[in-house]
């Protein structure tokens, strides 16, 4: 069930990153920050599926997309900003917006998590051997 749900919020993510770069304006030079702000979400199904191959390094990478894309998602309306006179409250706001309106981050984080928590989860538990009365002498002799 866990990863039935980090599969669709990565995927959605993806889908949210390839939206955003094929919404940008035809023929114009995308900026280093608005390339990041698409592909970190496109990483989260790469990293997904990296899970079953290396669950630990997969985990660690989910978690810094999710950082990253979260940082790219604050600092692509902070730098529009930065060009004309932005206060502090602007700042504010759009770090409020970051986190209530970015709806890739939010998937993002739900994979992320979703990964933990299968990753964390205890393996099922063997049973206890039945051991013969006697068979726990030492035999070598």
């Amino acid at each position: 069930m866990l990863l039935t749900v980090a599969a669709v919020a990565s995927a959605a993510a993806t889908g949210f990153g390839v939206a955003a770069w094929r919404g940008a304006a035809p023929g114009t030079e995308h900026s280093r920050l608005f390339t990041a702000f698409c592909v970190f979400p496109v990483l989260g199904l790469i990293a997904f599926l990296a899970y079953f191959v290396m669950p630990r390094v997969s985990l660690i990478v989910a978690w810094v997309i999710l950082t990253g894309s979260f940082l790219t998602a604050y600092l692509v309306p902070l730098e529009s900003c930065a060009r004309h006179a932005c206060s502090m409250q602007d700042s504010l706001r759009i770090g409020w917006a970051t986190l209530t309106g970015a709806h890739e981050v939010w998937m993002l984080a739900v994979a992320a998590l979703c990964l933990l928590l299968d990753y964390t989860r205890p393996g099922p538990v063997a049973a206890p051997a039945i051991v013969p009365e006697g068979a726990d002498q030492d035999l070598r002799t």
